[in-house]
């Protein structure tokens, strides 16, 4: 969707809010890892509401923009294929294995996740910014980023971050690559 389809469907609405979310999804280089991204935002469509903004609403000006957003997060999840390899190839027929079904079956729990922590963040009260010296949560070093613990369970952890983005990394996708041998430049192994 365009900005401007979204400039329409805001001033279209009778609604006093809009929650906006746009999600998209990737596989890294190596193919073994998958990442969904959804970004959520919260959009007055009320003078009172409006008002409410640290910035002076301009009814002239592009309605989306970050200046008029009551509220925004950004959400993660990432998983790998089981029995993730250092070989893009093989990842790619594990993640087609039983067509399609791995793939099938992490995009459908990467939406689940994302949608439950999106929930909770909503509903949740809003709480001082996280600081690093006082904070009780345990921290958590990942790969490509660092956080802290927000909750365990039986498939993964979920992180927040210090920009307050929230992040499930599976534990699948924490477990090291099964190195197969380079092939030759004839094919064979």
């Amino acid at each position: 969707m365009t900005v401007q389809n979204l400039e329409k469907v805001l001033k279209e609405s009778k609604a006093s809010t809009l929650l906006f979310t746009s999600a998209a999804y990737n596989l890294n280089f190596n193919a073994d890892e998958l990442t969904i991204s959804m970004v959520s935002r919260l959009l007055p469509n009320t003078p009172e509401l409006q008002a409410l903004l640290p910035e002076k609403f301009d009814p002239k000006a592009s309605q989306i923009t970050s200046a008029n957003e009551l509220y925004r997060n950004v959400f993660t999840f990432t998983t790998a294929v089981p029995g993730a390899t250092n070989n893009r190839d093989a990842n790619i027929e594990l993640w087609s294995a039983n067509n399609g079904a791995p793939m099938r079956g992490a995009l459908k729990l990467g939406s689940a996740k994302l949608t439950e922590m999106l929930v909770a963040d909503i509903i949740s009260e809003p709480g001082e910014p996280l600081d690093p010296k006082t904070t009780t949560l345990k921290p958590f070093k990942g790969e490509l980023y660092g956080g802290y613990v927000l909750a365990k369970d039986e498939l993964a952890t979920h992180v927040l971050q210090a920009s307050g983005y929230e992040s499930y990394v599976t534990d699948v996708s924490l477990a090291p690559l099964v190195y197969l041998p380079e092939r030759a430049k004839n094919g064979s192994r």
